[in-house]
């Protein structure tokens, strides 16, 4: 199939779905984000994706705004703690995420 039939084809099923346009490969990169963040091990996620090396599976995977905050308000109240001279570790803010590292099976 060439690019203009696959490129055509694209548009008009996003035209009928009535939804804006993503190219098919930012889906890919979507998709390996919400793969990764659904706790899976990495090694699930890579077979799902066909990647072959975790490198690979890693460069599709993008940071959440969430995550991030959580982790930055978490360094930041330990920070504070530190600075303070308190010894006891504080309590995570409420709402707030508790990073969990990557699983490798």
């Amino acid at each position: 199939m060439s690019q203009v039939t696959y490129s055509r084809g694209w548009k008009r099923i996003l035209e009928r779905a009535e939804v804006p346009h993503v190219g098919t490969h930012g889906i890919r990169h979507r998709a390996t984000t919400e793969i990764a963040n659904s706790g899976v091990p990495v090694k699930v996620g890579m077979q799902l994706t066909a990647h072959k090396t975790v490198t690979q599976f890693m460069r599709y995977v993008h940071t959440e705004d969430d995550p991030v905050r959580a982790a930055a308000e978490t360094v930041a109240s330990r920070r504070l703690v530190v600075l303070s001279g308190q010894r006891n570790s504080p309590q995570p803010a409420h709402n707030v995420m508790v990073v969990q590292p990557a699983k490798f099976v």
